[in-house]
C-alpha cells in the first residue's frame, strides 16, 4: 500500500463521517481495506474493528485509531468534503484510520518475526465511550503495550510532540440543575430565582482554579452552557448548567470536584434553591509511560524529516485513550499536520484540514515503533 493509496483511503473516509456509535459505513470501508491485505478483522465495541498480525508467542503491541466524526458542517471546500450534512471529520480521525491501515499493510507484507501487533479501530472517542467498550470486549487481554498517534494542527509538518507523563488532561464533565420556584417578574418575592443562583455559581466557579489550586497546578473549570426560562417577564422554575473540569493529577481533580460540590451546596443554602449535580463523563489523564516515550523519541529522531518538538507541553484537551494507558504502558504521540505555508485551523473547526504529507510520516513512525517494541 503506497503513499497514494493511504491518501485515497483518508479521502474516502473523510467524505463519509459518522458520529459516535454510528460508524457502520466506516467499519465496512476499513474491513474491506484490511480484507484486501489478507487480514481477518472482527467487530469490537459495536462499530469498531480488530485485526492481528504476527504470532502469539512473544509480546503484543496494540495500535489504535479512532473512527468517529463530529456534528459540524464542513466549510473546507475540499473536493472530497463530507457528503453528510452536519457531520465532519474535524479532528483528524480519518487520517488516523488511514495511517493505521497503511502500517497494517506494511506489517502484513513483512510480518514480525516474533510477537504480534493488534490493530484496533475504536468508535465513539469524541463521546469518551469507545475505549471503555474496547476494554469490556477484552481488547487489552494479553497486551504488553499500546501506542496511538493523533494529528495536531498547531504543530507544523515534520514535528512530533512527545511527552513523558501526562500528555492530555483528565476530563470530568457535569450537568447541574438548579430548581427554584417560578413567579412573575413583577413579583420576584413570590418565587425563588434559579437564574440568580446559577449566575452566582458561574462566577464563584472561577475561584476553583484561582483560589483553591496551587499556583503550580494546571487545571481548568469551564461552564459552557447556561439555559433558563422562555419569557422575558417570568422567573423560571429551574436553570441548567453544564461544563467540564480538567486536570493532570488525581489530587487536582479531587480538589476541583470537592470545590464544585461545596460551592453548589453553599449557594443553594443561601439562595433557597434545590440543586442536582450529575456527573456525565470521567476520563483519566492520558499519561505516557517513560520507557514508551523514550522509545518514541529515539525512533522519531531516526526518521528523515521528523524531529521531536522542544518544550512541548501537555494539552488541556481530553482523550479516552487514557483509559487504555491506565491499564497498559504506552504512549500517545502528537503528529504535526499543519502546512507551514497555509493557515492552520484548530481541531473541531469547520475548516480544519491536515497536510496529507503527514500520513507517510505517521505510517513510518508506527511501523518502526512496532518492530522495535516486538524485537526488544
Amino acid at each position: 500500500m503506497d503513499e497514494g493509496a493511504v491518501i485515497r483511503l483518508r479521502r474516502a473516509l473523510h467524505a463519509c463521517p459518522e458520529l459516535a456509535h454510528e460508524e457502520h459505513r466506516t467499519q465496512e470501508i476499513l474491513a474491506d481495506a484490511l480484507g484486501g491485505l489478507g487480514l481477518q478483522a472482527r467487530p469490537v465495541a459495536g462499530t469498531g474493528l480488530l485485526a492481528e498480525i504476527g504470532r502469539p508467542e512473544g509480546r503484543t503491541l496494540l495500535l489504535r485509531a479512532d473512527m468517529d466524526g463530529l456534528p459540524i458542517d464542513e466549510q473546507t471546500g475540499l473536493g472530497f468534503a463530507s457528503q453528510h450534512p452536519g457531520r465532519m471529520h474535524a479532528c483528524g480521525h480519518d487520517a488516523h484510520m488511514a495511517m493505521l491501515v497503511g502500517v497494517a499493510a506494511r506489517l502484513a507484507d513483512r510480518p514480525p518475526s516474533r510477537g504480534r501487533v493488534r490493530i484496533v479501530f475504536q468508535p465513539a472517542e469524541e463521546r469518551g465511550e469507545g475505549a471503555q467498550a474496547l476494554i469490556r470486549d477484552g481488547v487489552l487481554d494479553a497486551v504488553d503495550g499500546a501506542l496511538a498517534l493523533h494529528v495536531w494542527s498547531p504543530l507544523p509538518l515534520g514535528q512530533v510532540g512527545v511527552v513523558t507523563g501526562p500528555v492530555m488532561a483528565g476530563v470530568d464533565s457535569f450537568r447541574i440543575r438548579i430548581c427554584g420556584r417560578a413567579s412573575h417578574a413583577a413579583r420576584p418575592e413570590q418565587g425563588v430565582d434559579p437564574i440568580l443562583a446559577a449566575a452566582s455559581l458561574v462566577m464563584a466557579a472561577q475561584t476553583l482554579v484561582s483560589r483553591r489550586m496551587r499556583p503550580g497546578d494546571r487545571a481548568v473549570c469551564s461552564i459552557c452552557r447556561f439555559q433558563a426560562g422562555t419569557a422575558s417577564n417570568v422567573i423560571p422554575a429551574q436553570a441548567e448548567l453544564s461544563g467540564t473540569l480538567r486536570s493532570f493529577t488525581s489530587e487536582a481533580r479531587d480538589g476541583l470536584v470537592r470545590g464544585l460540590q461545596d460551592l453548589l451546596r453553599n449557594i443553594s443554602t443561601a439562595m433557597r434553591v434545590e440543586p442536582e449535580l450529575e456527573a456525565l463523563e470521567s476520563i483519566p489523564p492520558t499519561r505516557n509511560d517513560a520507557q514508551a516515550a523514550e522509545r518514541a523519541r529515539r525512533i522519531v529522531e531516526a526518521i528523515e524529516g521528523l524531529r521531536c518538538t522542544e518544550g512541548f507541553e501537555p494539552l488541556m484537551v481530553g482523550e479516552d485513550f487514557g483509559l487504555l494507558l491506565a491499564r497498559v504502558p504506552g504512549a500517545m504521540l502528537l503528529l504535526g499536520c499543519g502546512d507551514p505555508h497555509v493557515q492552520a485551523f484548530p481541531h473541531h473547526h469547520p475548516r480544519f484540514d491536515v497536510d496529507e504529507r503527514c500520513l507517510s510520516y505517521g505510517v513510518e513512525l508506527l511501523e518502526r515503533y512496532a518492530r522495535d517494541f516486538l524485537d526488544a
